[in-house]
């Protein structure tokens, strides 16, 4: 990571973000196209994610903890994918779900108070 050195704490966030949203907007429309019942709620959460980085500058004076709201929507689709996996019988998949979904769950607990400090 040697060549990220040289680029901001800040705009590397900022893409990381934006990647993040990008992917969970492609899989809503894969969820879509295969007529599952979880698309709208990763298109919602892929727009917040969006929205939450085109004003993270404005929202972060009076929230300092915004950036746990990233890991916790995060999580939140983490156990959303866990669910649909469950419902569709898949053997060992959707616990890597669920403690991801965790992880991120914890993450955000420590963010939001690194946050708050």
């Amino acid at each position: 990571m040697g060549f990220l050195k040289n680029i901001p704490r800040e705009k590397r966030n900022k893409f990381a973000h934006t990647l993040a949203g990008v992917v969970i907007l492609i899989h809503a429309y894969e969820k879509f196209v295969h007529h599952s019942d979880t698309w709208w709620i990763f298109f919602f959460f892929g727009l917040l994610i969006f929205a939450l980085v085109i004003f993270h500058d404005r929202i972060h004076h009076r929230f300092p903890g915004i950036d746990a709201a990233f890991f916790f929507i995060e999580g939140i689709l983490m156990f959303v994918t866990a669910y649909y996996y469950f419902t569709h019988h898949k053997t060992y998949l959707p616990y890597a779900y669920l403690l991801t979904g965790t992880v991120y769950m914890v993450l955000t607990f420590f963010k939001y108070r690194k946050g708050r400090r």
